[in-house]
């Protein structure tokens, strides 16, 4: 039978896959005829009774080849789950991802769903769009002052006011992807903060995403937290244009400069950014990154060994040096991060200095498996 905590989604409009979810953020999309052998999964009947009972194209052989695609891909009931089990507070995704669940975005966004529909829908997207235009135009007519702004030291109350101010932000990008999501239909099921490759943010899970028919919608979900965070800014920058020079306004110079470069960062496709999602929703091909990069390590290892290997994107002539560009850049991130770190490592003492120690090591140890990775599979 289907896992416990496993559910079959039908289509979500015309034109649309089936989709299985299980567990609380993965999917796996299927066709009709796969779909309706999930539904009839019982755990009783037998694989001919349910070939009899569906037609065709199944027959018991086709079903028990299918039941053992399933059991690979995790989907099947093993006996050992006896329930479905709550999301987990905390989840580690190697190598240096570390999350921590706070609450269920759904709930929230549920209790005023007018408001949700309106702020997503036609009048929402309008107010965000002019907004973020609005601002980028005020800082053009404010170049001399934000020149200066850049360039003067802030002020530490200034500093923690800024930075407080980036973090409600974020906090509010976040929850502009699962409003989008809820605004097509879907259901974003967590929400809480994270370690990304050691730095600190928040996260919406919006995994639900891949539900909807229209890659439009997909891509909306996933550009919501960027076009929410440029509509904050672009309201400070309108702000700053009428308000008297002074730290005031120094201020939302600054934030509005930061949280429009906050935007710029998040498209970069190269991690598991908006950038990327978008780029994967549009491409509507599921674990995009992951396919580039054994992409990329195929052709390193044709260009080292002479390997010949198929490749999964071999009709996107783009795949190879985009894995590249993705197997780079998190080093880069790592390494700037604990640039960043050091000082508060070290004012630590011992306890910090240990902490450096172990983030080495994992750097280490994740190095020295990818490196043996590679290797065995040039041996084979």
């Amino acid at each position: 039978a289907l896992r416990p905590d496993g559910v079959v989604h039908p289509p979500a409009e015309g034109g649309a896959s089936w989709v299985v979810q299980y567990g609380s953020d993965r999917y796996c999309r299927v066709g009709a005829d796969l779909a309706a052998l999930l539904t009839s999964l019982d755990g009783d009947t037998t694989t001919a009774q349910v070939a009899t009972k569906l037609g065709a194209p199944w027959s018991a052989q086709t079903i028990d080849a299918a039941l053992e695609r399933l059991a690979c891909l995790d989907l099947l009931d093993d006996g050992t789950s006896q329930h479905v089990r709550p999301p987990r507070r905390f989840n580690f995704r190697p190598p240096f991802v570390l999350q921590v669940n706070l609450f269920d975005p759904s709930r929230v966004l549920g209790m005023a769903p007018r408001a949700v529909h309106a702020i997503a829908g036609r009048p929402g997207q309008f107010v965000t769009a002019l907004l973020g235009l609005g601002g980028l135009l005020a800082l053009a007519g404010q170049a001399a002052s934000l020149r200066a702004a850049m360039l003067a030291p802030l002020p530490i109350a200034a500093f923690y006011a800024i930075l407080a101010g980036l973090v409600a932000t974020t906090f509010l990008h976040e929850l502009g992807h699962g409003c989008v999501l809820v605004h097509h239909g879907g259901r974003p099921r967590r929400l809480g903060m994270m370690l990304f490759y050691l730095m600190p943010a928040f996260y919406c899970d919006v995994s639900d995403g891949w539900r909807l028919g229209r890659r439009e919608q997909r891509v909306g979900v996933a550009l919501a937290g960027i076009v929410t965070q440029c509509a904050v800014a672009g309201a400070s920058a309108i702000v700053a244009a009428v308000m008297p020079d002074g730290d005031l306004r120094v201020c939302l110079l600054v934030f509005a400069v930061t949280c429009y470069l906050y935007g710029l960062v998040n498209l970069v496709p190269l991690v598991k950014l908006d950038g990327y999602i978008a780029l994967m929703s549009y491409l509507d091909i599921p674990h995009l990154r992951t396919k580039a990069i054994a992409d990329a390590q195929r052709a390193i290892r044709g260009l080292v060994a002479g390997t010949r290997e198929r490749r999964e994107l071999s009709e996107r002539w783009w795949a190879v040096p985009y894995g590249l560009g993705c197997l780079l850049l998190p080093p880069v991130l790592v390494v700037g991060a604990l640039s960043l770190w050091e000082t508060t490592f070290f004012s630590m003492g011992r306890a910090g200095a240990a902490l450096c120690l172990l983030l080495l090591l994992g750097i280490g140890f994740y190095t020295l498996k990818g490196a043996t990775h590679f290797v065995n599979r040039i041996r084979r």
